[in-house]
């Protein structure tokens, strides 16, 4: 008796710039390349990658829009690996947004939960010396507040965040 052939689905094979991002993302992420790195020229990365120097761009493109390399233009210039930045974050966050794949009150729930989680971290961790800085915000935010300067308010609630987040000691 033969048993029914399994369905297959076709496989579209990996595009090749999403190939070359991933070669890159796993060298940076071995060690291999790092932060401040300058990636080998067009030229020669796509000889050795055996692919058009259109479609290495598409992929340097990529892995810039993601905030892993800058290209740089000039003499000096190419592609040069970037230490870590948290706007990938925030660009993918407000790209999600603007998809509609997540609504402003999800953004809202998880800044919530984030921030719980970042003062504690913070309220276990942090020097004096954070907590004169809080303060000093504070005093200040309020005085804004009192003058009705919304611009410097805003500054200064931006900044509360960043002594949270700096205060936890985790980058």
């Amino acid at each position: 008796m033969n048993s029914p052939t399994p369905a297959f689905a076709a496989v579209a094979p990996a595009r090749a710039a999403d190939e070359i991002a991933r070669q890159i993302r796993e060298l940076v992420a071995s060690g291999q390349i790092k932060p401040g790195d300058r990636l080998p020229s067009e030229r020669d990365l796509a000889q050795r990658l055996h692919v058009s120097r259109n479609t290495l761009r598409e992929a340097l493109r990529a892995l810039e829009h993601a905030g892993m390399i800058e290209m740089r233009k000039g003499a000096a210039g190419g592609a040069f690996v970037l230490p870590g930045d948290s706007g990938a974050i925030v660009t993918g966050l407000k790209d999600l947004y603007h998809l509609g794949a997540i609504t402003p009150q999800q953004l809202t729930d998880a800044r919530i939960w984030l921030s719980d989680v970042v003062v504690r971290v913070a309220c276990q961790r942090a020097t004096e010396e954070d907590f004169e800085q809080f303060e000093a915000n504070v005093a200040a935010s309020a005085q804004a507040q009192r003058a009705g300067d919304f611009g410097t308010r805003q500054r200064l609630n931006r900044e509360f965040h960043v002594l949270l987040a700096r205060a936890t000691r985790n980058p």
